[in-house]
């Protein structure tokens, strides 16, 4: 049985994930200054229309066949692989470092991220380029796994699907990108605080996903019987 999401549940989430990494910047101190301060609310306003459109796609419980979610997964891949194409042909071509959008806060800035992941070139974690590769895998494959389990267990809703869309389509473009860019070419810069793509957006709005369908499950997950699935199939 599941809890009945409610618009603020939304409206609290996906909005707060943001001022939460904000607020760990701030007390870093890469944000500082009133501009700086008041720029980086400017997404939360975003997040809170993002946050309503997902609660209506919620409230119509839309469902998608096998069929609409490969299609769906296929586009947000494409969307993150073109703007990366386009990126590096135009920056490439026309020797351009950087395009600058808002003054002292964001701008196009190509870079590819070799570190293995945001988390660790954020936090200068080092480790061999293949792990990183092997667990982008394995992290794809339970994702997988846990959206047919939940399947199999008739406890999916429109919330936890799109979940796995948005998780599965980030960490298919994290796999493609390790493999045949050898990393992640990101672009989004937030000054003083991270360059990022639009896969990073997909996994956050994933993210926020799966807090709101956990907060407010009552599904009873069995760990044993969530291996005895697996090895079943």
């Amino acid at each position: 049985m599941t809890k009945a999401l409610k618009l603020y549940h939304f409206l609290i989430i996906y909005p707060s994930l943001w001022l939460a990494y904000c607020l760990f910047e701030f007390i870093s101190g890469n944000i500082k200054g009133v501009y700086s301060i008041v720029m980086n609310f400017i997404p939360t306003f975003l997040l809170l229309i993002i946050s309503y459109i997902f609660f209506i796609y919620h409230k119509k419980s839309i469902i998608l066949k096998n069929k609409g979610m490969l299609i769906s997964i296929c586009v947000l891949f494409l969307i993150d692989q073109i703007s990366k194409i386009i990126v590096s042909l135009i920056f490439i071509n026309k020797r351009i470092s950087s395009i600058n959008l808002i003054p002292n806060y964001f701008s196009i800035t190509p870079h590819i991220n070799d570190e293995g992941s945001f988390i660790a070139s954020r936090f200068n974690l080092n480790a061999p380029f293949i792990l990183f590769i092997i667990l982008n895998f394995l992290i794809l494959v339970f994702i997988f796994l846990i959206y047919r389990f939940k399947i199999y267990k008739k406890q999916l809703n429109s919330i936890k699907q799109l979940t796995f869309i948005f998780l599965f389509s980030g960490g298919l473009c994290s796999l493609i990108d390790k493999i045949f860019w050898g990393g992640s070419l990101d672009f989004l810069h937030i000054h003083n605080l991270f360059i990022a793509d639009i896969k990073d957006i997909f996994i956050t709005f994933g993210l926020g996903s799966f807090i709101l369908s956990s907060i407010i499950s009552d599904d009873d997950f069995k760990f044993s019987e969530f291996l005895k699935f697996i090895f079943k199939k």
